[in-house]
């Protein structure tokens, strides 16, 4: 495998550009990742639950965020116009509730009808 160099040169020079008009160059900030917080075990398994009922296999709820919880997420996110990038965030989070309630409410809407 190769690496196509011309986008390390591009990046390289246009940042050396940058430090030549005096700008601060590439800055690191350690600040923005210390308030993340990971989500715990059970609100992924109600996550993981959820994505179940709604018809996104995860299989067995564990809590742990492998494969088919990335796939379940990823489809997720894919049909309710988020970024599907597989990972859990706070987007997912809302998006589910909301769908899921929504569900629940639609249900107990036919059962009040029969």
């Amino acid at each position: 495998m190769t690496w196509n160099l011309s986008k390390s040169y591009a990046l390289s020079v246009g940042l050396l550009a940058n430090k030549l008009v005096g700008a601060k160059g590439i800055e690191f900030s350690h600040k923005a990742q210390t308030n993340v917080k990971p989500y715990s075990v059970a609100q992924m398994k109600n996550l993981q639950s959820q994505l179940n009922s709604l018809g996104f296999e995860t299989g067995e709820p564990d809590g742990i965020w492998g494969p088919k919880s990335r796939q379940a997420i990823r489809s997720f996110q894919l049909q309710h116009q988020l970024i599907a990038d597989g990972y859990p965030n706070k987007e997912v989070f809302v998006k589910i509730n909301l769908v899921t309630n929504k569900t629940r409410d639609n249900m107990s809407n036919i059962n009040q009808e029969s």
